[in-house]
This record gives structure tokens, sequence and C-alpha cells, in this order.
């Protein structure tokens, strides 16, 4: 087990997410894929984190599309599609982000090695696309989703 696995908070995303039945199965081909993404897939993840979490985006950029706005929504992007490479989270079938309980092994010591630098070679890719994205996001209307009649 990875020594900088903080296990507490791992555990406990995964008790709840597994009560709400919330899984998915890992192994070493789920992991090796999140390692093998493109700029390109990296984009698509980094806009669909974006939607998902607008308040949010639009809180930590304060609104605007300045250089500081761009740099927290990159970290908080970089982070969400981290998470994702873990295992903790996922896009489901409608394109909502949720996090998730593991069903598998964690990753080999390796596999464990690259996903830690995981984050440090994404990054320039999910900046690119926050700096496209984010001016556009901001034009549109607060709150899309609560618009929506259900």
């Amino acid at each position: 087990m990875n020594e900088k696995r903080p296990k507490d908070l791992i555990d406990a995303i995964e008790e709840i997410a597994a009560r709400n039945g919330n899984t998915q199965e890992v192994g070493e081909p789920f992991y090796r894929a999140f390692l093998e993404m493109t700029a390109a897939d990296v984009e698509r993840l980094t806009i669909i984190v974006m939607l998902n979490h607008e308040k949010e985006v639009r809180r930590l950029c304060g609104g605007k599309p300045d250089e500081r706005g761009i740099a927290e929504v990159t970290r908080f992007s970089t982070t969400s599609i981290t998470i994702m490479s873990r295992g903790l989270a996922m896009i489901d079938m409608f394109g909502v982000y949720g996090m998730t309980a593991r069903i598998g092994p964690e990753p080999t010591p390796d596999t464990d090695n690259e996903l830690s630098g995981l984050s440090d070679r994404i990054a320039p890719w999910v900046q690119d696309a926050v700096r496209r994205a984010l001016p556009w996001l901001l034009q549109q209307p607060q709150a899309r989703q609560a618009t929506l009649s259900l």
C-alpha cells in the first residue's frame, strides 16, 4: 500500500460511495488508460469537470478569466482528473462527475509511481483547456442546471 495514501479520507469516500451504489471496477487496464491519455482526452475531461462544478469554477476564478482564475480552475480540474485516475471518481453515462468506491486492486508500485506524476504531466493540457473554455463558461447564464425543468 502506498505510504502517502490518505487512508482515512479515501476509506470514507469509498464507504459513502458504496453505500449509495456508486462503484467502478479498477485494475491495471483502468489505471493505464489514464496514463495513456492524449491532450484531446484531457481537454474533454477538463470541460466535463468544469461544467459539472460550474458554481465552484465561478467561485474559484472570481468570475474572471484572468491568469489567477485560470490557475485556480486548472488546479481544481487537474486534481479532479487525478482523483478519477485513482478510481475514486468517475463521469457516469449521463456526464455527471461523482465519487465512487473501487472494486479491484490498487495499482502496482510501478503504476502507482506513474500515477503520482500524472497531475504534473497533464497540467499544461488542462491549463490550455481551461484557458479556452473558461471565458465561454463565464458568458453563459449562471446555474444553468438549476433552470432545467425536471
